[in-house]
């Protein structure tokens, strides 16, 4: 959900348009032209996806957070620095910021696409859709969460520093928790998921995205209403400017209620351990040790773990016979059984 929300930048163009303009003397088909380049990469989204599915969601968040903050700094340095320094043609200018654009975007897919992968491997049936629907929501919110923490602890200087600091929080809030806190595909397919999630869970997401979006939407419109009194009344005092709150206490309060819920998920206990739950999260393990020691279960599978059915269970009892899985194995996920080579085969 972190991550998700780092995407906003990718659609916060029309922060540093106004000065990408000035600075580099564009004309306004130019700038529309630069706002639309980036959504070109819509075409080559299939290219995410397929190394999404062939790296895993680890890998493809890590490579993607990195690709996206090199992309960022790249552009902040071309359109601040290198343009003058290397005194680039204003021909060539459009066609490179473009192409940075396009990359920026397309590695923003490849993170988008490894935390769907992650929801979708990890989430259990009924719990799908509203992971999906908190994510996009991040996602949705992340362009002005990331614009008002901009204002908030931006004093001076050219607007341009907003994709420095896009850049920056590319690798801490993508790469970094992705090495921490996700496993590794091998290791997924070793010891497989289990979704410990509830109603609680979800009641705390949902709560924390209706507070950032009202203090998002709230400031959006307190910055735009001031904006009008400040164009009418040119005497205004600089108490009135401040606002209500001061904006780096108004930043902290943004980034409190963007990470704030989903840290406090840690804090909200799982399902409750009685003896029939304790049952169904166990039937993963003891379904493929019946199946192993040539019993049929008669119970039916736990929603998390309904790949399994008896015809899984009958192709472990005929593998057995034929020599190719050993009775000794207990607990072995159909997947791993079935990527053991063939005893009779060697």
């Amino acid at each position: 959900l972190v991550i998700m929300a780092t995407g906003g930048p990718t659609y916060s163009f029309g922060v540093y348009a106004a000065t990408l303009k000035e600075d580099l003397g564009l004309s306004q088909s130019q700038l529309e032209t630069l706002g639309a380049a980036s959504f070109a990469a819509g075409l080559l989204s299939w290219i995410p996806g397929l190394l999404v599915d062939f790296w895993g969601s680890r890998k493809a968040l890590v490579v993607g957070g990195l690709g996206q903050s090199i992309g960022f700094a790249l552009y902040w340095w071309v359109a601040k620095f290198g343009y003058e320094q290397f005194e680039i043609p204003s021909a060539w200018i459009i066609p490179i910021l473009c192409f940075l654009s396009t990359f920026i975007f397309a590695f923003n897919n490849l993170v988008i696409g490894g935390v769907f992968k992650a929801i979708v491997i990890s989430c259990g049936l009924g719990t799908k859709g509203k992971a999906v629907g908190g994510a996009k929501a991040y996602l949705g919110l992340g362009a002005g969460v990331f614009s008002s923490l901009f204002r908030a602890f931006h004093s001076g200087g050219s607007d341009l520093d907003f994709l420095a600091m896009s850049s920056l929080l590319a690798i801490i809030a993508i790469a970094v928790p992705a090495i921490l806190g996700l496993p590794t595909r091998e290791a997924l397919e070793k010891y497989g998921t289990r979704d410990d999630s509830t109603s609680r869970h979800y009641n705390v997401v949902y709560a924390g995205l209706f507070l950032l979006a009202l203090m998002v939407v709230g400031s959006s419109v307190m910055f735009l209403i001031r904006g009008e009194n400040e164009a009418d009344n040119e005497t205004a005092s600089d108490d009135e400017d401040q606002g209500l709150i001061p904006e780096w206490l108004h930043g902290i309060l943004i980034l409190l209620l963007w990470v704030g819920p989903i840290l406090g998920l840690l804090l909200v206990p799982g399902p409750n351990k009685s003896k029939k739950q304790k049952g169904l999260s166990q039937i993963s393990v003891v379904y493929s040790s019946e199946c192993a020691a040539g019993n049929e279960p008669r119970w039916k599978l736990d929603r998390t773990n309904s790949s399994l059915g008896t015809n899984g269970c009958e192709k472990q009892r005929r593998e057995r016979k034929a020599g190719d899985i050993p009775t000794s194995r207990r607990g072995a996920t159909l997947k791993s059984i079935r990527k053991q080579p063939s005893k009779r085969r060697a």
